[in-house]
């Protein structure tokens, strides 16, 4: 599977980047949404793992304009805010996102998108 990780943190993202590909799969890792976004226009994701808390443009922002020409590739949202406190919770669902902390050890975080992955027509 094709996916693209929008996470403006190395670590994060290098860690999902480096166990997703020991799964087979092909990830493009960009920590800059406006990068992302040009991308996005070039290549086809089959997923997309996104920060919802991006600089220069929000997660939140990203996804809607993410949304405008795609409304059916699973997103995944990694976030450190709290779930349930979140402005965008019902949005966010609406459009076939699934919502994980980053407030988890990585171990963890990497399992639930493993599971997301697996179940990518959740919605």
């Amino acid at each position: 599977m094709k996916i693209l990780i929008l996470e403006d943190e190395k670590s994060v993202s290098s860690a999902i980047r480096f166990s997703l590909q020991k799964k087979g799969h092909t990830v493009v890792e960009i920590q800059n949404p406006i990068d992302a976004l040009s991308r996005i226009e070039e290549e086809k994701f089959e997923f997309l793992i996104l920060d919802y808390n991006l600089y220069l443009l929000s997660g939140f922002d990203f996804l809607k304009l993410f949304r405008i020409n795609d409304h059916l590739t699973p997103v995944v949202i990694i976030t450190s805010n709290e779930i349930e406190s979140m402005n965008n919770l019902n949005y966010l669902e609406e459009n076939s996102c699934k919502i994980i902390s980053k407030d988890k050890p990585i171990n963890e975080i990497i399992s639930n998108i493993e599971i997301a992955l697996k179940n990518k027509n959740y919605n």
